[in-house]
């Protein structure tokens, strides 16, 4: 299917809730992006649309090496790593995600809470010879500042911190399992 016009949708890699990934290609410039495609989409549906702008908009904010932009390199979600390889070791996990913990820092800076962080939405992008943590899917995403959020508990009751699934309180830095303010954000900007 040609989305767009220009991206050439080939296989489903990975369904959320509220999207499906398709492996795709950018015909313009021949590379392989991720296409998320919500699941239900009805014509003049604006909650929908608005969550999914929301979402573009939350992950145009921060510019990370270790957080997905608009379009950024597949690969496989830690989620499907465990699944095939098994527990991680101690020097594997620190070595996947400790990057990841500067690109949340890199989030919560730019004030937004991600509120949705979980295996399967951190994909293991290669970068050259190395493997990138990079987080995704920013649909439950929050400005930190805000005083309106919406009534309905958005997330993965599994992965929520207990605040927010027990009180329905909004994402915020703390329900993202903090960042260690000694991690440096060096390659961090916020838009």
């Amino acid at each position: 299917v040609l989305v767009g016009g220009r991206y050439a949708t080939r296989d489903a890699i990975g369904r959320g809730g509220m999207a499906t990934v398709f492996e795709a290609e950018d015909l313009a410039t021949g590379d392989l992006v991720a296409l998320k495609r919500p699941r239900v989409v009805l014509e003049g549906d604006g909650h929908t649309s608005e969550l999914i702008l929301a979402e573009a908009r939350a992950m145009a904010r921060v510019a990370h090496p270790n957080i997905a932009g608009v379009r950024d390199a597949g690969g496989e979600s830690l989620h499907d790593r465990i699944a095939r390889e098994g527990p991680m070791s101690a020097t594997e996990a620190a070595e996947a995600l400790l990057p990841l913990l500067d690109g949340v820092c890199a989030v919560h800076r730019c004030g937004l809470a991600h509120g949705d962080i979980k295996p399967s939405n951190v994909i293991l992008a290669r970068r050259g010879a190395r493997v990138a943590p990079t987080l995704i899917d920013f649909g439950v995403a929050a400005h930190t500042e805000a005083h309106e959020h919406p009534a309905e508990l958005l997330g993965t009751p599994g992965y929520m911190a207990p605040e927010r699934f027990l009180l329905r309180a909004p994402p915020d830095v703390a329900s993202d399992r903090d960042c260690d303010d000694r991690i440096a954000c060096t390659e961090s900007r916020c838009a």
